[in-house]
């Protein structure tokens, strides 16, 4: 599978924190940490294998730099996240991105990013959820049940707080077909633009 989205990155202090945070949870029976991607909070998915929108390396419109701050853990979708909260930024940037992505063949307007899967087909994967916060691990069975028996999480690293400069393309694709791909996944992410104060 291959898949490319829009995505925010932390300075290497947190980065640091989250991996150590996703190799803490790799003893916990029924989470297989998602170590393949960089730490990141995802923004949008983007058509694999359409040209990227000239708009999208453009920084007007889409609001000046704003700060994450690193709260405690969410479930969505069969998969655990660190939640990061940005005072609303993250869904003002979010709308801005969606409205400049490239319409499917044959419509007049872009849909909104829940329904990208839907109508750019088998082009524009959506292989996990996209929330304000660090993606951490796939749950399976007792953990993703719910089941009061499985294991505790590691309680959440102290609150940090990081600003938000810059958006990153992550692309990427699996090495293995025949296996889940976050346990085998290769990837480039590059800088895309700066966000700038108006």
């Amino acid at each position: 599978m291959e898949f490319r989205l829009l995505a925010l990155l932390p300075p290497g202090g947190v980065e640091r924190k989250i991996s150590e945070l996703r190799e803490s949870l790799t003893s916990i029976g029924g989470l297989a940490a998602a170590a393949s991607l960089p730490p990141l909070v995802p923004l949008l998915f983007l058509p694999a294998q359409l040209p990227l929108p000239v708009g999208m390396s453009r920084p007007e419109g889409l609001g000046p730099p704003f700060r994450l701050d690193t709260a405690g853990y969410l479930r969505e979708g069969g998969f655990l996240f660190l939640e990061v909260r940005s005072g609303g930024c993250y869904d003002r940037l979010r709308e801005s991105l969606a409205r400049r992505r490239p319409c499917p063949e044959g419509t007049s307007a872009c849909p909104p990013a829940s329904r990208a899967p839907e109508l750019y087909g088998t082009s524009c994967p959506q292989p996990f959820p996209l929330l304000e916060g660090f993606l951490l691990a796939r749950m399976e069975g007792p953990v993703l049940q719910g089941n009061p028996d499985c294991p505790q999480l590691p309680p959440p690293p102290p609150a940090c707080s990081f600003p938000a400069k810059r958006l990153w393309l992550v692309e990427a694709d699996t090495l293995d077909p025949a296996a889940p791909w976050w346990e085998a996944l290769e990837w480039e992410a590059r800088p895309l633009l700066r966000l700038k104060r108006a």
